[in-house]
């Protein structure tokens, strides 16, 4: 730093006096522009605007406090939060797009300002002297030209960029997320892939890629690619599967692997019996399966993968079966809703039928409860229908006498049945006048 000397007696005049405080604001640039340091250096993130803690979005934006420095060592600085009105740019010009369809990229910058306090009067010369003149900050919005994309303005070596903010037409408000930060001069931009660096502080840059390369080394994050990590050569002498190629490689991890695959792939192909071959079974579609005889069913030749699904499908086959509740009766009995049904057997177009998808031998039960009364009887039937055959009832009917007059009477009724084609049904038909059905349910299961 250059520096002034004064002597006993000396007539200072105030221009001698603002030399030696420009000495070391020069300095203090010399130092700042001599480490590289320009950009944002402490806070001054722009957010949507807020009153207290409450998000109130409008035209203005929040710029926290913080510290900036321009290419030249001049420094910025916001001492709290400012508002900036982003509805007109620093020359009162209106930012509104005017054209639907059409954009404007608006751009909030901050630049060097001098808070000027204490005034004097001179006794001859210009006006008052300011005394204390302190350093602040002067946010500057500026707009592109109107058009089909936002376009922001150019950067401005005498101001530092703090973000952009798309406007189209129409907007009123601006959000936290309308606001980018891809231009943003921090002090420390550095653009990389897989990582890059975007931060105020210097400390805090170099403790980012510190961790990154701390992780790399360590193992547990950003590991290298297996196609860019080399290895020595290795050799093997595989038995006889009639593997052609060489086991044998260097280069990389991943020519390695290749390599093995080839070997892998042709002991596979030693596992594999004559015949079909189920290939879009991961695993058990590599391993050959005879045929195997049974009653009723059997498995065909095939791989280990192709018997699995064929007796998945067998076992699947039993499996349908349905139950309803709920009623509509006496007389023929409805149905209100199912409790669950796996073959579609049921729905609402025909209430009072259960439907048979999967031919078959089903085991039927059906429970209902009549109203209070103690005279008449009770009469339960299961009627069903096979094929174009007319409607017939099972002999293994039920016919109760009530509960006494004052209770409800319980009745149930149940048999096994063949069904041999799909779309044969079965209902259930009561009768007991005067007593009504107060509920009941209705099941069918497959069981050959």
């Amino acid at each position: 730093m250059d520096i002034r000397k004064y002597w006993f007696g000396q007539y200072v005049t105030d221009s001698q006096m603002d030399d030696a405080f420009d000495q070391v604001q020069e300095a203090d640039q010399r130092a700042t522009v001599a480490v590289g340091l320009s950009g944002v250096t402490s806070g001054l993130g722009v957010a949507q605007h807020y009153v207290g803690t409450f998000a109130s979005p409008n035209l203005t934006v929040d710029a926290a406090a913080g510290v900036a420095h321009l290419a030249d060592g001049s420094r910025v600085v916001q001492a709290a939060t400012g508002n900036v009105n982003c509805a007109v740019d620093y020359l009162g010009a209106s930012t509104a797009v005017t054209s639907p369809g059409q954009w404007r990229g608006i751009s909030v910058f901050c630049r060097p300002l001098r808070v000027l306090s204490e005034p004097h009067a001179k006794k001859s010369g210009p006006p008052d002297v300011y005394r204390i003149q302190n350093e602040s900050c002067e946010f500057i919005v500026k707009q592109g030209a109107e058009g089909g994309i936002p376009v922001y303005p150019a950067l401005d070596p005498t101001m530092v960029l703090l973000a952009d903010i798309p406007f189209n037409y129409g907007k009123t408000q601006i959000t936290t997320a309308n606001i980018v930060t891809d231009r943003r001069q921090d002090a420390v931009v550095i653009a990389g892939t897989p990582h890059a660096v975007r931060e105020n502080l210097l400390t805090t840059a170099v403790s980012n890629i510190l961790g990154w390369l701390n992780g790399h080394l360590a193992g547990s994050t950003d590991k290298h690619a297996a196609t860019v990590v080399t290895t020595t050569a290795i050799s093997g002498s595989p038995d006889n599967l009639g593997y052609t190629g060489t086991f044998a490689v260097g280069g990389t991890v991943q020519g390695y692997f290749s390599s093995l695959l080839g070997y892998l792939n042709a002991l596979i192909n030693r596992l594999v019996a004559t015949g079909a071959v189920d290939t879009g079974v991961d695993g058990a579609g590599y391993v050959g399966a005879e045929a195997v005889a049974g009653t009723p069913k059997s498995l065909t030749v095939g791989s280990v993968g192709s018997q699995l699904v064929e007796l998945l499908g067998y076992e699947n086959a039993w499996y349908k079966n349905c139950r309803v509740h709920g009623i509509y009766g006496p007389g023929v009995v409805e149905w209100n809703a199912e409790d669950y049904d796996t073959d579609s057997m049921w729905s609402t177009a025909a209430r009072d039928k259960v439907y048979i998808n999967t031919p078959g031998k089903y085991h039927i039960n059906a429970a209902v409860q009549w109203t209070a009364s103690g005279t008449g009887t009770r009469l339960m039937q299961i009627y069903v229908k096979i094929g174009a055959s007319p409607e017939t009832a099972l002999e293994a009917g039920s016919l109760i006498a009530p509960s006494s007059a004052g209770t409800t009477t319980d009745q149930q009724i149940s048999a096994d049945y063949y069904f041999p084609n799909a779309g044969d049904y079965f209902r259930i038909s009561t009768s007991g006048a005067p007593a009504n059905l107060a509920d009941g349910y209705c099941s069918a299961h497959r069981i050959g």
